[in-house]
């Protein structure tokens, strides 16, 4: 059996025989009609579940958290067994390369944990345990890959296998920092073709993440943004710098705060303004440009004073990536850490509504759509990946210091060889 020397990506399907070095199973699928003569959804789906066999012949490598300890508690098996497809409209990928995004370092600690349960709990149909918090170690992080399909359901018909793809798998389920990874095809599209995997790895979950805080929560698209100020905290991180591209391509104009060693790099991704945090005139100079149209967090100060920065009357929006609404469910449980968002996001919003304004919670949200948008303006050149940093898949506990440290531009990237 020849060894396959990897440094990042993954991904799987049925009815189908494959083998290769590293994966090798066989799977048989019947359908059966209903009694009208039509296939149903929930009956086909039942059908395969109850009728599939599939067997694994091999293990692959992965880093899996074994705790909420942090980076220690990353630890690396060549033992873990490859994952198949449970649903209908999965796909199996093997990860080429995969990022480190801010969240994958935060659930290294146990951000989330209660909720991400509790939405596992629910896609496994045990809903009696969504309040149990427990949750099911080990498991990879890694919320971003390129890779190829090795493997489909059978509701994935624009996808085939061997199509070379890129994507992310969503918070609650195990992630790319491995050979092989499982995720919707919601989330995967094929990858572009004037990027490499690695440069691939660098950009879907925070171009979702950004697309989802300034298209859909802070209303911004290529229609309306041409009349628009936009102020992006924290522009130099993966979501920043995307946002910054995009945000320029539509016709924005763009303002932007970020370390000192960053203002070169935001202004040739095309911001019109570009200030170091660290300067003492940076609020005044704010202040003075007669207020934004929307303010995208992409640095968690969710400071108030910058709800003065807004347009008053003029349906303004400060939108941050670091609401506490996952942080709340930590610390109260579900239902105490729900009234608790209800109550802040409720609350500052009242301080807005005064000015006419409103404060926005913005999540990253599965949208195949955007991510196909996303991949034509990478092979146009209209946006590129910024890449701070690679390490071989073997390093991974030093990309994951190397995020944790700060001061990054750019994604950090891990590398699987082939």
């Amino acid at each position: 059996m020849t060894h396959v020397k990897s440094r990042f990506i993954y991904h799987s399907l049925f009815v189908y025989k494959y083998s290769n070095p590293c994966l090798s199973y066989s799977t048989s699928c019947c359908l059966k009609a209903s009694s009208n003569g039509h296939q149903a959804g929930d009956q086909k789906f039942k059908s395969y579940n109850e009728e599939k066999e599939i067997k694994h012949k091999g293990f692959m490598k992965a880093w899996q958290l074994n705790s909420f300890d942090g980076v220690k508690a990353i630890q690396h098996s060549d033992a873990v067994k490859v994952p198949y497809i449970t649903d209908p409209n999965d796909v199996l990928v093997e990860v080429c390369a995969s990022s480190v995004n801010p969240l994958d370092l935060a659930m290294a600690n146990g951000y989330g944990q209660n909720v991400l349960e509790a939405i596992r709990q629910v896609t496994k149909g045990s809903l009696p345990d969504i309040f149990s918090g427990q949750p099911e170690f080990p498991f990879p992080l890694g919320r971003d890959f390129s890779g190829h399909v090795v493997d489909k359901g059978f509701n994935v018909h624009d996808l085939d296998i061997g199509d070379q793809v890129f994507g992310v798998v969503s918070p609650h389920r195990p992630g790319a920092h491995a050979e092989y990874t499982v995720t919707s095809a919601w989330e995967v599209v094929r990858k572009p073709q004037k990027l490499n995997h690695t440069e691939s790895a660098a950009i879907p979950y925070a171009a979702l993440t950004a697309w989802s805080a300034l298209c859909v929560t802070g209303h911004i698209s290529s229609r309306n943004a041409s009349k628009m100020r936009v102020l992006v905290l924290g522009g130099s991180g993966g979501v920043g710098t995307f946002s910054i591209q995009l945000l320029k391509h539509w016709g924005a104009e763009v303002v932007t705060t970020c370390g000192p060693e960053a203002v070169e790099l935001m202004l040739r991704l095309g911001a019109n303004v570009a200030l170091s945090y660290t300067d003492s005139e940076t609020e005044g100079e704010l202040l003075s440009m007669k207020g934004f149209d929307v303010i995208l967090d992409a640095a968690g100060t969710n400071n108030p004073k910058y709800l003065d920065m807004l347009k008053p009357w003029k349906y303004s929006k400060y939108v941050t990536l670091s609401p506490p609404f996952l942080s709340n469910t930590d610390t109260l449980g579900l239902a105490g850490g729900l009234l608790k968002n209800v109550f802040e996001l409720t609350s500052s919003n009242i301080l807005s509504h005064i000015k006419g304004s409103s404060y926005r919670w913005a999540f990253f949200t599965p949208n195949r759509y955007a991510l196909k948008e996303v991949r034509n303006l990478l092979d146009d050149g209209k946006i590129r990946p910024i890449v701070d940093s690679v390490f071989d898949y073997d390093n991974l506990p030093d990309a994951y210091e190397k995020l944790k440290n700060g001061s990054t531009q750019g994604k950090v990237v891990i590398h699987f060889e082939r």
